[in-house]
């Protein structure tokens, strides 16, 4: 569990270097897990923004494409292709936007998400399945593999005897990220909400009140009151049922 993160402010040059470094960073650095992604919130002012944002809407564009076409492939054929193809290159740092707003903010508030949970779409019975049936050879080191093959199968009774009044979904906590607030006008209420995994494009706005981004410390989050129920289904593989309202 990531405790804390130390955060470097950057100015002038150094930011422009460093935005144009993360914009083209589809690498995993040597030690980043591959489920995670490289993140670098910031704001980048410009005094026209017209064809900047146009250029965006445009690379955002062949992201998506790049997305629809890699999931007609099934999840097997897709993971090798990425192993054998994209090798050392982060998938989802591929396929994020870059956000551009055609606005000149009067305040920018950078914070941390730090306690939230990632859901998964829906899931059949034989799917959820299908995923413990992998773990077959997955026996840890303190359990028998006659135990483990009854724990096993357990799991997959208790999926078959659940209900048909909810979905089962896998959910999992999500690694602390960065997030920029932008408001339009003087309003309580943000004009935008932006994922700050790579900089914004703004229009230059000389009276935007910047509240930049601090140090992320984990004993100083709140968690977020869920307003759904999950019941544990098999915990040890993020499996939940979630009933309908």
């Amino acid at each position: 569990k990531i405790e804390t993160i130390d955060v470097t402010p950057l100015n002038n040059e150094q930011s422009i270097q460093a935005s144009l470094k993360a914009f083209a960073q589809f690498n995993r650095d040597p030690y980043q897990d591959p489920g995670t992604v490289m993140r670098h919130p910031g704001l980048l002012f410009l005094s026209e923004i017209g064809e900047v944002k146009q250029q965006v809407e445009h690379i955002n564009a062949l992201k998506d494409e790049l997305v629809t076409r890699m999931h007609t492939l099934n999840a097997r054929a897709r993971n090798t292709h990425v192993k054998m193809a994209w090798r050392g290159v982060s998938a989802l740092q591929l396929y994020r936007h870059i956000t551009a707003v055609d606005y000149a903010p009067r305040k920018a508030l950078f914070s941390w998400e730090g306690r939230t949970t990632s859901i998964s779409r829906p899931h059949s019975k034989e799917e959820f399945i299908e995923i413990i049936l992998k773990t077959k050879d997955m026996c840890p080191a303190h359990v028998s593999p006659l135990d483990w093959d009854d724990i096993l199968r357990k799991e997959i009774l208790y999926i078959q005897s659940v209900q048909e009044n909810g979905d089962l979904v896998r959910m999992k906590p999500v690694a602390p990220h960065p997030r920029l607030l932008l408001y339009k006008t003087t309003d309580v209420k943000a004009t935008d909400t932006i994922f700050s995994n790579v900089p914004t494009f703004v229009k230059t706005a000389p009276d935007c009140t910047i509240v930049e981004l601090t140090s992320f410390d984990f004993s100083k989050t709140t968690t977020r009151r869920k307003k759904r129920v999950f019941i544990p289904i098999v915990e040890r593989l993020n499996m939940y049922f979630r009933p309908f309202k």
